[in-house]
C-alpha cells in the first residue's frame, strides 16, 4: 500500500505535507503511513482513498488492473458519476438520451434536440 500511496501522490505532484494538511494529520503521521511504518484506521483509509479518487481495493493493491471488473476513471468522470447518481429519474433519462445520440448525424441530432426540448417542458 505504501508504494501505491507514494505513486499516487507523485502523480498528482503533491508533497506529503500538502496531503497531511488536507487530511488534518501531522505530516510525520502521513510519512509513516506512506512508508508502511504505521497502520491506519479504517476511517483514515477511506479518507485517503477518497482523496486520491481510488477504491480502497486499489489503494491496498487488491485488484489486478487487467481485471475487467475494475475501470479507472478520472476525477472529472468521478464527479460526473456523483452528479448522475444524485439526479432524479427524469434527469438521468435526459443524460442517457444525450449520450445515446451524441454520435449520430446532424439530421438525427436535430430530431433529437427537438425531442429533448419537449422532454424539458
Amino acid at each position: 500500500m505504501s508504494n501505491k500511496m507514494k505513486e499516487l501522490r507523485q502523480t498528482m505532484h503533491l508533497t506529503q505535507k500538502q496531503i497531511a494538511d488536507f487530511l488534518k494529520i501531522p505530516v510525520n503521521t502521513y510519512r509513516q503511513y506512506e512508508a508502511g511504518e504505521r497502520k491506519m484506521s479504517p476511517e483514515m483509509l477511506i479518507k485517503i482513498a477518497d482523496f486520491y479518487h481510488v477504491s480502497i481495493d486499489e489503494l491496498l493493491l487488491r485488484n489486478d488492473s487487467s481485471d475487467s471488473r475494475y475501470v479507472k476513471i478520472s476525477a472529472d468522470e468521478h464527479g460526473l458519476l456523483i452528479d448522475y447518481r444524485a439526479s432524479d429519474a427524469h434527469d438521468k433519462q435526459i443524460v442517457k438520451m444525450i449520450l445515446h445520440h451524441s454520435g449520430q448525424s446532424n439530421l438525427q441530432k436535430n430530431s433529437f434536440q427537438k425531442s429533448l426540448r419537449f422532454a424539458n417542458r
